[in-house]
Protein backbone atom coordinates (compact mmCIF):
# COMPACT_ATOMS: atom_id res chain seq x y z
CA UNK A 1 0.00 0.00 0.00
CA UNK A 2 1.63 3.46 -1.31
CA UNK A 3 2.12 5.86 1.74
CA UNK A 4 0.55 8.76 3.30
CA UNK A 5 3.06 10.72 4.27
CA UNK A 6 5.04 10.75 1.06
CA UNK A 7 6.96 14.26 0.86
CA UNK A 8 6.67 14.67 -2.52
CA UNK A 9 2.85 14.79 -1.81
CA UNK A 10 3.52 17.63 0.61
CA UNK A 11 5.90 19.28 -1.50
CA UNK A 12 2.90 19.61 -3.99
CA UNK A 13 0.62 20.59 -2.27
CA UNK A 14 2.62 23.54 -0.95
CA UNK A 15 3.42 24.48 -3.85
CA UNK A 16 -0.66 24.45 -5.38
CA UNK A 17 -1.27 26.41 -2.14
CA UNK A 18 1.70 28.85 -2.70
CA UNK A 19 0.29 29.66 -6.60
CA UNK A 20 -3.39 29.99 -4.80
CA UNK A 21 -1.97 32.61 -1.95
CA UNK A 22 -0.12 34.58 -4.85
CA UNK A 23 -3.21 34.61 -7.38
CA UNK A 24 -5.42 36.00 -4.07
CA UNK A 25 -2.98 38.66 -2.80
CA UNK A 26 -2.28 39.76 -6.67
CA UNK A 27 -5.81 39.88 -7.40
CA UNK A 28 -6.60 41.83 -4.04
CA UNK A 29 -3.13 43.92 -4.57
CA UNK A 30 -5.29 44.96 -8.23
CA UNK A 31 -8.31 45.84 -6.54
CA UNK A 32 -6.72 47.84 -4.13
CA UNK A 33 -5.23 50.14 -6.48
CA UNK A 34 -8.61 50.53 -8.39
CA UNK A 35 -10.12 51.13 -5.81
CA UNK A 36 -7.42 53.59 -4.46
CA UNK A 37 -7.86 55.29 -7.92
CA UNK A 38 -11.63 55.53 -7.69
CA UNK A 39 -13.36 58.73 -6.75
CA UNK A 40 -16.38 59.01 -4.77
CA UNK A 41 -18.07 61.91 -5.67
CA UNK A 42 -16.85 64.83 -8.08
CA UNK A 43 -17.31 67.81 -6.47
CA UNK A 44 -15.61 70.33 -9.22
CA UNK A 45 -15.80 71.06 -12.89
CA UNK A 46 -15.01 73.04 -15.33
CA UNK A 47 -17.22 73.70 -19.40
CA UNK A 48 -14.51 74.47 -21.91
CA UNK A 49 -15.33 77.75 -23.30
CA UNK A 50 -17.14 76.58 -26.61
CA UNK A 51 -17.77 72.79 -27.21
CA UNK A 52 -18.48 70.09 -25.35
CA UNK A 53 -16.31 69.08 -23.67
CA UNK A 54 -15.97 69.58 -19.66
CA UNK A 55 -13.11 69.14 -16.84
CA UNK A 56 -14.17 67.31 -13.69
CA UNK A 57 -12.42 66.43 -10.87
CA UNK A 58 -12.90 64.69 -7.40
CA UNK A 59 -11.03 63.53 -4.24
CA UNK A 60 -9.79 59.86 -4.79
CA UNK A 61 -8.92 57.01 -1.83
CA UNK A 62 -6.06 57.71 -2.36
CA UNK A 63 -5.53 61.27 -1.17
CA UNK A 64 -5.25 63.36 -4.43
CA UNK A 65 -7.03 64.73 -6.69
CA UNK A 66 -8.13 62.99 -9.89
CA UNK A 67 -9.24 64.56 -13.21
CA UNK A 68 -10.86 63.44 -16.22
CA UNK A 69 -11.88 65.33 -19.62
CA UNK A 70 -15.77 64.42 -20.67
CA UNK A 71 -16.92 65.06 -23.89
CA UNK A 72 -21.05 65.71 -22.95
CA UNK A 73 -22.57 64.76 -26.35
CA UNK A 74 -21.10 61.63 -27.05
CA UNK A 75 -19.74 60.48 -24.04
CA UNK A 76 -15.78 60.58 -24.85
CA UNK A 77 -13.73 60.64 -21.93
CA UNK A 78 -9.95 61.08 -21.44
CA UNK A 79 -8.19 60.48 -18.13
CA UNK A 80 -5.91 62.79 -17.19
CA UNK A 81 -4.88 60.62 -13.60
CA UNK A 82 -3.39 62.52 -10.68
CA UNK A 83 -3.34 66.51 -10.97
CA UNK A 84 -2.80 67.54 -7.12
CA UNK A 85 -2.99 66.69 -3.27
CA UNK A 86 -5.87 67.01 -1.89
CA UNK A 87 -4.64 69.85 0.35
CA UNK A 88 -4.29 72.15 -2.89
CA UNK A 89 -7.73 72.79 -3.33
CA UNK A 90 -7.75 76.61 -4.62
CA UNK A 91 -4.94 75.13 -7.06
CA UNK A 92 -7.91 73.24 -8.97
CA UNK A 93 -8.86 76.50 -11.06
CA UNK A 94 -5.97 76.96 -12.20
CA UNK A 95 -4.04 73.63 -13.47
CA UNK A 96 -6.13 73.31 -16.32
CA UNK A 97 -6.74 75.78 -19.45
CA UNK A 98 -8.92 75.49 -22.50
CA UNK A 99 -8.26 77.22 -25.88
CA UNK A 100 -11.42 79.86 -26.71
CA UNK A 101 -12.96 77.50 -29.33
CA UNK A 102 -12.87 74.38 -26.73
CA UNK A 103 -10.72 72.31 -29.08
CA UNK A 104 -7.65 72.03 -27.68
CA UNK A 105 -6.86 71.34 -23.55
CA UNK A 106 -3.32 71.89 -21.30
CA UNK A 107 -3.00 71.04 -17.68
CA UNK A 108 -0.38 70.34 -15.25
CA UNK A 109 -0.32 66.74 -13.26
CA UNK A 110 2.07 65.99 -10.44
CA UNK A 111 4.16 63.52 -10.59
CA UNK A 112 6.70 61.97 -8.07
CA UNK A 113 10.01 62.17 -8.08
CA UNK A 114 12.28 59.02 -6.59
CA UNK A 115 14.19 60.71 -4.34
CA UNK A 116 13.04 64.47 -4.70
CA UNK A 117 10.19 66.61 -3.93
CA UNK A 118 7.05 65.90 -6.47
CA UNK A 119 7.02 68.07 -9.84
CA UNK A 120 4.37 69.25 -12.58
CA UNK A 121 4.18 68.32 -15.44
CA UNK A 122 2.62 69.95 -18.29
CA UNK A 123 0.24 67.75 -20.73
CA UNK A 124 -2.21 68.80 -23.90
CA UNK A 125 -4.38 67.10 -26.08
CA UNK A 126 -6.47 67.74 -29.11
CA UNK A 127 -9.76 67.48 -28.45
CA UNK A 128 -10.74 67.47 -32.07
CA UNK A 129 -9.26 64.01 -32.52
CA UNK A 130 -11.27 60.70 -32.76
CA UNK A 131 -9.99 59.49 -29.51
CA UNK A 132 -7.98 62.06 -27.80
CA UNK A 133 -4.78 61.11 -26.06
CA UNK A 134 -2.86 62.55 -23.42
CA UNK A 135 0.43 64.17 -25.22
CA UNK A 136 3.11 64.50 -22.25
CA UNK A 137 5.75 67.15 -22.43
CA UNK A 138 8.98 67.67 -21.38
CA UNK A 139 8.33 70.85 -19.24
CA UNK A 140 8.06 70.47 -15.61
CA UNK A 141 7.63 73.17 -13.26
CA UNK A 142 7.92 72.88 -9.09
CA UNK A 143 4.24 74.46 -8.53
CA UNK A 144 1.19 74.96 -10.75
CA UNK A 145 2.07 78.44 -12.57
CA UNK A 146 -0.59 80.81 -14.01
CA UNK A 147 -1.06 79.84 -17.68
CA UNK A 148 -2.83 79.46 -20.68
CA UNK A 149 -3.39 77.60 -23.88
CA UNK A 150 -3.36 79.63 -27.51
CA UNK A 151 -6.62 79.55 -29.67
CA UNK A 152 -4.84 77.04 -32.48
CA UNK A 153 -3.93 75.03 -29.45
CA UNK A 154 0.40 75.06 -30.50
CA UNK A 155 2.04 77.34 -27.74
CA UNK A 156 1.22 77.73 -24.10
CA UNK A 157 1.90 81.06 -21.98
CA UNK A 158 2.86 80.96 -17.97
CA UNK A 159 4.38 82.95 -15.75
CA UNK A 160 6.26 82.02 -12.27
CA UNK A 161 8.55 83.28 -10.26
CA UNK A 162 8.59 86.60 -12.49
CA UNK A 163 9.34 85.24 -15.59
CA UNK A 164 6.85 84.54 -18.62
CA UNK A 165 7.65 81.67 -20.56
CA UNK A 166 5.99 80.38 -24.12
CA UNK A 167 5.97 76.85 -24.89
CA UNK A 168 5.78 74.85 -27.54
CA UNK A 169 2.98 72.18 -27.60
CA UNK A 170 2.81 69.16 -27.72
CA UNK A 171 6.88 68.77 -26.86
CA UNK A 172 6.88 71.42 -23.94
CA UNK A 173 10.22 73.01 -25.48
CA UNK A 174 10.29 76.20 -24.25
CA UNK A 175 10.50 78.53 -27.20
CA UNK A 176 11.59 81.66 -25.35
CA UNK A 177 11.56 83.63 -21.40
CA UNK A 178 11.05 86.77 -20.50
CA UNK A 179 11.25 88.61 -16.80
CA UNK A 180 8.39 90.53 -15.96
CA UNK A 181 9.16 94.09 -15.64
CA UNK A 182 10.62 95.22 -12.66
CA UNK A 183 7.31 97.25 -11.35
CA UNK A 184 4.62 93.72 -11.83
CA UNK A 185 6.94 91.25 -10.28
CA UNK A 186 6.28 89.63 -7.32
CA UNK A 187 2.94 89.81 -7.50
CA UNK A 188 0.20 87.22 -9.01
CA UNK A 189 -0.73 87.74 -12.66
CA UNK A 190 -3.80 85.91 -14.67
CA UNK A 191 -3.18 85.94 -18.54
CA UNK A 192 -5.08 84.96 -21.33
CA UNK A 193 -4.25 84.69 -25.14
CA UNK A 194 -6.37 87.17 -27.29
CA UNK A 195 -4.97 85.74 -30.02
CA UNK A 196 -2.03 83.28 -31.34
CA UNK A 197 0.18 86.15 -31.02
CA UNK A 198 -0.67 88.27 -27.83
CA UNK A 199 -1.06 87.38 -24.54
CA UNK A 200 -3.04 89.78 -21.88
CA UNK A 201 -1.88 90.15 -18.51
CA UNK A 202 -3.71 91.63 -15.59
CA UNK A 203 -2.27 91.49 -12.02
CA UNK A 204 -4.54 89.50 -8.89
CA UNK A 205 -5.69 91.29 -6.29
CA UNK A 206 -4.01 94.34 -5.83
CA UNK A 207 -3.04 96.54 -2.54
CA UNK A 208 -1.52 99.45 -4.86
CA UNK A 209 -3.63 102.68 -6.47
CA UNK A 210 -2.38 102.18 -10.03
CA UNK A 211 -1.52 98.83 -11.17
CA UNK A 212 -0.83 97.91 -14.63
CA UNK A 213 -1.88 96.01 -17.38
CA UNK A 214 0.69 94.19 -20.01
CA UNK A 215 1.06 92.45 -22.67
CA UNK A 216 3.11 89.96 -24.32
CA UNK A 217 4.19 89.77 -27.86
CA UNK A 218 5.09 86.64 -29.42
CA UNK A 219 6.08 88.05 -32.68
CA UNK A 220 8.66 90.58 -31.27
CA UNK A 221 9.60 88.52 -28.05
CA UNK A 222 8.67 91.58 -25.88
CA UNK A 223 6.44 92.57 -22.69
CA UNK A 224 5.07 95.72 -22.47
CA UNK A 225 2.49 97.63 -20.39
CA UNK A 226 -0.49 99.17 -22.14
CA UNK A 227 -2.71 100.18 -19.26
CA UNK A 228 -3.36 101.01 -15.91
CA UNK A 229 -5.95 101.31 -13.49
CA UNK A 230 -6.92 104.15 -10.93
CA UNK A 231 -8.31 102.50 -8.28
CA UNK A 232 -9.80 103.92 -5.39
CA UNK A 233 -7.19 102.75 -2.82
CA UNK A 234 -7.04 100.32 -1.03
CA UNK A 235 -7.68 97.29 -2.46
CA UNK A 236 -8.77 96.08 -6.16
CA UNK A 237 -10.15 93.09 -8.11
CA UNK A 238 -10.15 93.30 -12.08
CA UNK A 239 -12.12 90.85 -13.71
CA UNK A 240 -11.76 90.50 -18.13
CA UNK A 241 -14.00 89.71 -20.17
CA UNK A 242 -13.85 86.65 -22.34
CA UNK A 243 -11.92 88.54 -25.28
CA UNK A 244 -10.56 91.03 -23.24
CA UNK A 245 -12.40 94.04 -24.68
CA UNK A 246 -14.05 94.90 -21.32
CA UNK A 247 -12.83 94.97 -17.59
CA UNK A 248 -14.68 94.82 -14.32
CA UNK A 249 -12.91 96.38 -11.62
CA UNK A 250 -14.12 96.15 -7.69
CA UNK A 251 -12.87 98.51 -5.48
CA UNK A 252 -13.59 99.40 -1.58
CA UNK A 253 -13.66 95.94 -1.04
CA UNK A 254 -16.12 95.31 -3.63
CA UNK A 255 -18.44 98.15 -2.88
CA UNK A 256 -17.64 100.12 -5.70
CA UNK A 257 -17.30 98.52 -8.87
CA UNK A 258 -16.96 100.19 -12.38
CA UNK A 259 -16.78 98.77 -16.48
CA UNK A 260 -13.39 99.41 -18.02
CA UNK A 261 -11.81 99.32 -20.85
CA UNK A 262 -10.05 96.13 -21.05
CA UNK A 263 -6.94 97.06 -22.58
CA UNK A 264 -6.33 100.63 -21.20
CA UNK A 265 -8.08 100.17 -17.94
CA UNK A 266 -9.70 103.74 -18.85
CA UNK A 267 -12.97 104.19 -17.27
CA UNK A 268 -16.28 103.82 -19.14
CA UNK A 269 -18.63 103.41 -16.57
CA UNK A 270 -19.34 103.54 -12.96
CA UNK A 271 -21.76 101.49 -11.53
CA UNK A 272 -24.67 102.11 -9.03
CA UNK A 273 -23.97 100.84 -5.42
CA UNK A 274 -25.43 97.14 -4.92
CA UNK A 275 -24.12 96.08 -1.56
CA UNK A 276 -21.02 93.76 -1.30
CA UNK A 277 -20.50 92.39 -4.89
CA UNK A 278 -20.12 88.61 -4.55
CA UNK A 279 -20.22 87.34 -8.16
CA UNK A 280 -20.56 88.84 -11.88
CA UNK A 281 -20.92 87.91 -16.06
CA UNK A 282 -20.70 89.89 -18.57
CA UNK A 283 -23.63 89.56 -21.09
CA UNK A 284 -23.63 89.38 -25.16
CA UNK A 285 -24.23 93.22 -25.33
CA UNK A 286 -21.36 94.25 -22.80
CA UNK A 287 -23.60 94.69 -20.32
CA UNK A 288 -22.89 93.10 -16.52
CA UNK A 289 -24.74 91.09 -14.15
CA UNK A 290 -24.10 91.28 -10.69
CA UNK A 291 -24.78 89.02 -7.59
CA UNK A 292 -24.58 90.78 -4.62
CA UNK A 293 -25.08 89.97 -0.28
CA UNK A 294 -24.80 86.35 -1.56
CA UNK A 295 -23.25 83.39 0.13
CA UNK A 296 -19.90 83.31 0.26
CA UNK A 297 -18.38 80.00 -0.57
CA UNK A 298 -15.01 78.04 0.04
CA UNK A 299 -13.49 76.16 -2.52
CA UNK A 300 -15.04 73.43 -1.87
CA UNK A 301 -18.52 75.22 -2.69
CA UNK A 302 -19.78 75.10 0.83
CA UNK A 303 -21.24 78.18 2.11
CA UNK A 304 -19.67 79.72 5.11
CA UNK A 305 -22.43 82.53 4.93
CA UNK A 306 -25.66 83.65 4.08
CA UNK A 307 -27.47 86.35 3.54
CA UNK A 308 -30.71 85.03 2.92
CA UNK A 309 -33.62 87.20 1.18
CA UNK A 310 -31.02 90.41 1.01
CA UNK A 311 -29.52 88.67 -1.76
CA UNK A 312 -29.67 90.74 -4.33
CA UNK A 313 -29.21 90.72 -8.63
CA UNK A 314 -28.44 93.21 -10.54
CA UNK A 315 -28.21 94.18 -14.90
CA UNK A 316 -26.44 96.59 -16.00
CA UNK A 317 -25.97 97.99 -19.38
CA UNK A 318 -23.03 98.54 -21.21
CA UNK A 319 -22.88 102.52 -20.18
CA UNK A 320 -23.61 101.22 -16.40
CA UNK A 321 -27.50 102.39 -16.07
CA UNK A 322 -29.55 100.07 -14.30
CA UNK A 323 -31.82 97.69 -15.66
CA UNK A 324 -32.99 95.58 -13.14
CA UNK A 325 -33.15 95.16 -9.65
CA UNK A 326 -34.16 91.78 -8.10
CA UNK A 327 -34.22 90.34 -4.59
CA UNK A 328 -33.43 86.51 -4.79
CA UNK A 329 -34.22 84.83 -1.39
CA UNK A 330 -30.85 82.52 -1.95
CA UNK A 331 -27.50 83.38 -2.66
CA UNK A 332 -25.10 82.02 -5.42
CA UNK A 333 -23.56 82.50 -9.18
CA UNK A 334 -24.59 84.15 -12.28
CA UNK A 335 -23.78 80.84 -14.64
CA UNK A 336 -25.02 82.32 -18.16
CA UNK A 337 -26.80 84.09 -20.65
CA UNK A 338 -29.11 81.44 -22.64
CA UNK A 339 -30.73 83.95 -24.80
CA UNK A 340 -30.34 87.40 -25.44
CA UNK A 341 -33.49 87.43 -22.92
CA UNK A 342 -32.51 85.33 -20.31
CA UNK A 343 -29.92 84.28 -17.33
CA UNK A 344 -29.28 81.42 -15.60
CA UNK A 345 -28.68 81.46 -12.04
CA UNK A 346 -27.27 78.95 -9.45
CA UNK A 347 -29.19 79.47 -6.27
CA UNK A 348 -28.05 78.04 -3.03
CA UNK A 349 -30.67 78.19 -0.24
CA UNK A 350 -29.46 78.74 3.78
CA UNK A 351 -30.16 74.86 4.60
CA UNK A 352 -26.99 72.39 4.40
CA UNK A 353 -26.98 68.95 3.35
CA UNK A 354 -24.67 65.86 3.66
CA UNK A 355 -24.08 66.34 0.07
CA UNK A 356 -22.02 69.86 -1.22
CA UNK A 357 -24.32 69.66 -4.23
CA UNK A 358 -27.63 69.21 -2.35
CA UNK A 359 -29.91 72.35 -1.64
CA UNK A 360 -29.31 73.89 -4.78
CA UNK A 361 -31.36 75.57 -7.52
CA UNK A 362 -31.30 76.23 -10.71
CA UNK A 363 -33.24 79.27 -12.42
CA UNK A 364 -33.90 80.17 -15.74
CA UNK A 365 -35.40 84.35 -15.38
CA UNK A 366 -36.35 86.79 -17.97
CA UNK A 367 -34.13 90.00 -17.64
CA UNK A 368 -36.48 91.85 -18.88
CA UNK A 369 -39.26 91.24 -15.61
CA UNK A 370 -37.34 88.90 -13.23
CA UNK A 371 -39.70 86.54 -13.79
CA UNK A 372 -38.64 82.77 -13.27
CA UNK A 373 -39.56 81.06 -16.21
CA UNK A 374 -37.99 77.57 -14.96
CA UNK A 375 -36.72 76.32 -11.70
CA UNK A 376 -35.02 72.96 -11.01
CA UNK A 377 -34.31 71.55 -7.91
CA UNK A 378 -30.79 69.91 -6.80
CA UNK A 379 -28.94 70.90 -9.50
CA UNK A 380 -25.73 72.05 -8.69
CA UNK A 381 -22.92 74.34 -10.51
CA UNK A 382 -19.69 73.18 -11.55
CA UNK A 383 -18.37 75.73 -9.32
CA UNK A 384 -19.05 78.72 -7.01
CA UNK A 385 -15.33 80.73 -7.16
CA UNK A 386 -14.62 80.53 -10.95
CA UNK A 387 -15.41 84.56 -10.98
CA UNK A 388 -12.44 84.87 -8.61
CA UNK A 389 -10.05 82.29 -9.99
CA UNK A 390 -10.62 81.67 -14.28
CA UNK A 391 -8.35 84.42 -15.87
CA UNK A 392 -11.65 85.45 -18.15
CA UNK A 393 -14.98 85.57 -17.34
CA UNK A 394 -17.08 82.80 -19.38
CA UNK A 395 -18.21 84.14 -22.66
CA UNK A 396 -22.45 83.71 -23.18
CA UNK A 397 -23.35 81.30 -25.32
CA UNK A 398 -26.62 82.15 -27.06
CA UNK A 399 -28.32 79.33 -27.89
CA UNK A 400 -26.58 76.40 -26.22
CA UNK A 401 -29.08 74.93 -24.18
CA UNK A 402 -27.14 72.23 -22.79
CA UNK A 403 -25.99 73.65 -19.21
CA UNK A 404 -23.70 70.63 -17.39
CA UNK A 405 -23.95 70.53 -13.78
CA UNK A 406 -23.89 68.05 -10.33
CA UNK A 407 -26.77 66.68 -9.49
CA UNK A 408 -27.46 65.66 -6.17
CA UNK A 409 -25.98 62.91 -6.19
CA UNK A 410 -22.68 64.24 -7.53
CA UNK A 411 -23.26 62.53 -11.22
CA UNK A 412 -22.61 65.01 -14.45
CA UNK A 413 -25.72 65.68 -15.70
CA UNK A 414 -26.59 67.55 -18.63
CA UNK A 415 -29.34 70.19 -18.59
CA UNK A 416 -32.01 71.05 -21.18
CA UNK A 417 -32.30 74.52 -19.77
CA UNK A 418 -35.60 75.20 -22.09
CA UNK A 419 -37.11 71.49 -21.57
CA UNK A 420 -35.79 70.44 -18.12
CA UNK A 421 -34.75 67.39 -19.56
CA UNK A 422 -31.38 65.93 -17.28
CA UNK A 423 -29.71 63.14 -19.12
CA UNK A 424 -27.30 61.64 -17.12
CA UNK A 425 -23.41 62.21 -18.74
CA UNK A 426 -21.14 60.14 -16.22
CA UNK A 427 -21.17 58.82 -12.29
CA UNK A 428 -17.66 58.70 -9.84
CA UNK A 429 -18.19 55.18 -10.79
CA UNK A 430 -17.39 54.98 -14.37
CA UNK A 431 -14.69 57.75 -13.83
CA UNK A 432 -11.88 54.91 -12.90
Amino acid sequence: MAATNDPRRFRVRAMLAGVFLVAVLGSGAVYGVRLSRSVATLRFGLAAPAGPWVFVAGDSRAGDVRGWLVDRGDGRRLALGRLLDRRDQETLYQVISFSRDGRHAAWFSRRSAPFGKPYYRLDSANLTARVPAAVASVFDTPTVPSFAVSPSGTTVASVLEDQVTVIDLPDGQPRFMLPLPPFARRRKHLLFYLDDTHVRLIPGQKFEPRPQILELDLNSRTIAAVGAVESDYPGLFLRSSHDGSRMLALERQRTKNSIRDGRTGQLLALLPPVGKLGNAYFLADSGVATMSGSAEFNVSGVATRIAGPRALLALFGADGAERLRLALPEGGVVEGQPTAETLLLALRAPAQGSSQHEHWVVQHVDMRTGRVLRSLRGLAPLSTMSFWYLPTLRPPRLGDRDYPCFDAEGNLVSVDIFTGVTTLVFTPGHLR
